[in-house]
């Protein structure tokens, strides 16, 4: 594995380092993108999933281990319900033990050891060639220079170069604050929304301490949708090339 210092910076043509690609990357020398590692990286992901703006929007995820009651009532709602805990220990045993989701995290190249924002790639079903993107997260003091954008598209290109799926999908919490942030992203990116979801999902509200109920809209962005853009082949081999994975575009 090559040093920090060799990585690729996203937003350089790897072939002329001086040179950049022709499509804005709104995020360019701020962030470096690679494959995330649970043992390595838990702390910032724990501090990243925790953050008070992003808890409403993922799904599934509570800050700290709930009372009792609260784990009853879940429980009594919806048996068995899988919860992620954002602690250290819990965070690191969520992802070493679900190793069908793989890590993108963007790294700030100015802290060492600082996560500016993470999203996560899960494959479907067995036999099922649609990519999930999930948990996607900003750090609060990074938001608004392009890093979702960037963490998107790294994702498009290891779901479409990479694991070579037909489908990419991604699926917003509604009626959070700034809900339409995520869907703006992903509008840019050539994803269609899907029909709402209603009540689908538990997320939690830091007014109330609790997990609530929530909508959802699906978000899909078929394979053919995606190479039709002019830039769908630039980005698979610089994105890849930054996460150090060979494409494998035919």
């Amino acid at each position: 594995m090559s040093s920090r210092a060799e990585r690729l910076r996203i937003g350089r043509n790897p072939h002329n380092p001086d040179d950049v690609y022709d499509h804005e990357i709104p995020a360019r020398g701020r962030i470096e993108l690679r494959i995330g590692d649970p043992k390595v990286d838990t702390k910032e992901l724990a501090r990243l999933l925790s953050q008070e703006s992003a808890m409403p929007h993922l799904v599934g995820v509570v800050p700290h281990r709930v009372s009792e009651d609260e784990r009853l009532r879940i429980d009594t709602q919806y048996p068995g319900l899988p919860l992620i805990t954002a602690t250290v220990s819990d965070v690191e045993k969520y992802y070493l033990m679900n190793t069908d989701q793989t890590l993108i995290v963007a790294q700030n190249p100015k802290i060492e050891g600082k996560l500016s924002g993470t999203v996560a790639v899960q494959g479907g079903n067995p036999g099922v060639l649609t990519g999930n993107i999930s948990k996607l997260v900003v750090d609060e003091d990074e938001q608004k220079q392009g890093i979702g954008t960037e963490l998107v598209r790294a994702a498009n290109a290891y779901i479409f170069g990479y694991l070579k799926f037909e489908q990419a999908i991604a699926t917003v919490v509604l009626n959070v604050p700034n809900d339409d942030a995520p869907q703006k992203v992903l509008r840019r990116e050539g994803f269609k929304s899907q029909t709402q979801l209603n009540r689908k999902c538990v997320s939690w509200d830091i007014e109330t301490g609790m997990l609530i109920v929530r909508d959802a809209l699906p978000f899909l962005l078929e394979r053919g949708d995606y190479f039709k853009r002019a830039n769908a082949a630039a980005d698979i081999e610089r994105y890849l090339s930054a996460l150090q994975l060979v494409p494998r575009v035919v």
